[in-house]
């Protein structure tokens, strides 16, 4: 049981994308955009959506981040649709429900709940206690914050006077029924020696790797170009630009998104974009027409990091080969260590 959670942890990511809109339609708009992908009406990726009681919609191509962020959307022939989640979600919508699909996607989600039960806290005190507890290095309230306004909308926590908050009875009711990692469990995953099943690959990154494997040119082609993408979570970040991408994009859309999303000046992006083309993550389909590529769509779908680092293995050198080194150390560690026991144990024995 303790291998599934902590697989399962292992799965989520650190970052919530933002939903744009303001905090008090946070619900409107969630659930109006899935009633609207489970009628059929998001085919357009510039179109604006009808969301009741939303006073400025943004476009679907605004929303997708958040809606692939959750894992309740993917692509068909260029329009949206719900995945197994989006269906499930549809099918029980309620804000409950919600919280439990992000609660499966996001760390420290649920945590919150588990920090904030003991007693009323503000948000300060409760970013506190999560960084004490989890051993982070938050540098402001504004992932604590962003969680607990979730949690708010939600119906999970409320607000009682002085800045202090409290857990609702749905709060407690999730207490009861999710799976919570707490920060005696965190330590349990970092001492025990786990062996991971690695997942099979998705097909279109598959067969790139059969290419590889057929082709000695092909290895020879693949690049040296320095890795790029924004700090501090730089996978999850990577994911939030090729989620964004994944319908056909302007240079000035792509650049616009990755500054305002990251606080990054163009000179930033444009170091950028040479990694991203070159490591087989985007394409360029048109003068300055990006999309996402079809490996990089899988593993934004699958959301298992084995599967970028296939991608980067098949388009970088020194990937998989680095992998293979370090087993050879290892093993090579583990026959000084036996060579120097055994050393010790006959000293013994002369002595």
């Amino acid at each position: 049981m303790n291998t599934e959670i902590k697989n399962m942890w292992r799965k989520k990511s650190w970052s919530i994308p933002d939903l744009l809109g303001s905090k008090s339609e946070y619900t409107k708009i969630v659930i109006g955009l899935i009633q609207q992908i489970a009628s059929g009406n998001a085919n357009g990726m510039d179109d604006f959506p009808k969301l009741e009681g939303v006073f400025e919609p943004r476009t679907w191509r605004e929303y997708v981040p958040f809606l692939k962020g959750i894992g309740i959307v993917g692509n068909h022939n260029g329009s949206l649709c719900l995945s197994e989640t989006g269906e499930w979600l549809h099918r029980n919508l309620s804000f409950y429900n919600i919280a439990s699909v992000m609660q499966e996607r996001f760390r420290i989600f649920g945590e919150i709940l588990y920090v904030l039960d003991s007693e009323p806290s503000t948000v300060q005190e409760v970013d506190e206690k999560i960084c004490d507890l989890y051993k982070l290095k938050w540098k402001n309230c504004s992932n604590t914050r962003k969680r607990m306004d979730w949690l708010e909308v939600l119906g999970l926590i409320d607000i009682i006077g002085n800045r202090k908050w409290v857990v609702t009875e749905s709060g407690k009711r999730a207490l009861k029924e999710w799976i919570l990692v707490t920060p005696e469990m965190l330590d349990s995953f970092e001492d025990a020696e786990v062996s991971y099943k690695i997942s099979e690959a998705p097909t279109e990154i598959s067969n790139m790797i059969q290419e590889l494997y057929d082709n000695n040119l092909l290895q020879k082609e693949r690049c040296t170009y320095n890795l790029w993408s924004p700090s501090p979570n730089k996978i999850e970040n990577l994911r939030k630009i090729l989620e964004y991408s994944c319908e056909k994009v302007t240079r000035i859309e792509l650049f616009k998104y990755i500054g305002d999303e990251f606080n990054l000046k163009v000179s930033s992006i444009e170091s950028m974009m040479p990694f991203l083309k070159a490591s087989g993550l985007l394409e360029e389909v048109g003068r300055n027409i990006y999309i996402t590529s079809s490996v990089a769509k899988e593993w934004c779908e699958t959301g298992v990091d084995i599967d970028f680092i296939r991608i980067l293995h098949c388009h970088y050198r020194f990937v998989g080969e680095m992998i293979l080194f370090a087993e050879t150390m290892l093993q090579g560690m583990k026959f000084i260590k036996k060579q120097r026991n055994m050393v010790l144990i006959m000293k013994r024995q002369d002595g």
